[in-house]
């Protein structure tokens, strides 16, 4: 009798549904700059901000109104930038586990 496993299952399922993810939110990010990539672009800058506050430590600046500005600026260029390969794995791991 013949074991049927599901293949998405398996770890390297895992690893086709991460590289789907990354296919298709890198092409709608460059390819779509409309409001599927905007909406896209947000979600890479919030996972990449949640990933980027987990190795950043915890401390308070002392800073006037404009450091903050430039601070904030700084980390959401910052996240954007980690969120482009922290998002697509967010999600495959989001569908891996509905699955």
């Amino acid at each position: 009798m013949e074991h049927k496993t599901n293949f998405f299952k398996t770890t390297a399922g895992q690893v086709v549904i991460i590289a789907i993810c990354y296919a298709v939110t890198l092409s709608i990010v460059l390819l779509l700059p409309d409001t599927l990539g905007a909406v896209i672009a947000l979600m890479c800058v919030y996972f990449g901000w949640k990933a980027l506050d987990r190795i950043q430590p915890v401390y308070f600046l002392w800073l006037p109104i404009f450091g903050w500005i430039i601070y904030f600026l700084v980390k959401v260029i910052i996240s954007y930038m980690i969120g482009l390969f922290v998002t697509p794995f967010k999600i495959g791991n989001k569908i891996y586990k509905m699955i």
